[in-house]
């Protein structure tokens, strides 16, 4: 529980955006460089989120490979020996 809500909190500090200072106009060279890094920002978090998914997938996907290894061996049939004398 304590862990979720450590994920939850560090969530949140990702989405927090720079704000425009209050005294920046709306067409100005600020503005803009400021609303350009808001939408790099943005634009990483999806990526990002992209690149955690798919290590999960590959991490599960190596955790069932060995287990079905692990399986094959725990039942694997002994080898008959034949005594042919």
């Amino acid at each position: 529980m304590e862990s979720r809500r450590g994920e939850e909190a560090e969530l949140c500090q990702a989405n927090d955006l720079p704000l425009p200072r209050p005294a920046m106009r709306l067409g100005s060279a600020q503005y803009r460089a400021n609303r350009e890094e808001v939408y790099q920002s943005l634009n990483m978090q999806p990526n990002s989120m992209k690149h955690q998914l798919r290590d999960y997938y590959e991490e599960k996907r190596q955790q069932a490979e060995q287990l079905r290894k692990e399986i094959l061996l725990a039942t694997a049939v002994p080898e008959r020996r034949t005594n042919t004398a």
